[in-house]
């Protein structure tokens, strides 16, 4: 009994380890990436009930991709401290992009993994070691938002309209 209890605890230990040296990894990819704000796409809207968020989007074709599907409504949901998520409505294509878990607070991102968009601005249940907001599986970045306070105020379902400021 107690070999099996020792096996198992060495087993968690690894496993733990595993999973904080992949978040230090993601966290050094973070702080090298240097994101570029387009100045030539426009900005874009996140309207909720509540409040009205500017979004400035990275010069990025999954940024072009997202602007050609506005506007779009999504019913959105709050998991943990700092993510608001939902799926988009038409498959946004990053084949090429440059893809990473770990992001900014303010950022938005493309989750590849079920064409999910994702409002970060806190530790999400991913972020086991760090309060830097992680997603599950790759993401790709799609821009920032102007100011992202009171997105925490809002409730755990949010409905957001997205759409291009005229």
């Amino acid at each position: 009994m107690k070999k099996i209890f020792l096996f198992l605890f060495l087993i968690f230990t690894i496993g733990v380890s595993l999973i904080i040296g992949a978040e230090e990894i993601e966290i050094r990819r973070l702080q090298e990436t240097k994101e570029v704000l387009s100045e030539k796409l426009p900005l874009v809207l996140l309207v909720s009930e509540q409040e009205t968020y500017e979004l400035h989007l990275y010069d990025n074709e999954a940024a072009r991709e997202l602007l050609a599907q506005l506007p779009q409504k999504l019913v959105m949901n709050r998991r943990g401290d700092g993510v608001y998520y939902a799926p988009l409505s038409k498959k946004i294509e990053v084949s090429k992009a440059t893809t990473r878990r770990a992001f900014k607070r303010g950022e938005v991102a493309l989750l590849i993994k079920g064409n999910v968009l994702c409002l970060l601005f806190g530790p999400t249940p991913f972020s086991l070691t760090t309060d830097i907001p992680l997603l599950p599986s790759a993401g790709v970045a799609l821009g920032r938002i102007k100011s992202f306070s009171g997105l925490d105020q809002l409730p755990s379902v949010a409905e957001f309209e997205i759409k291009v400021k005229r």
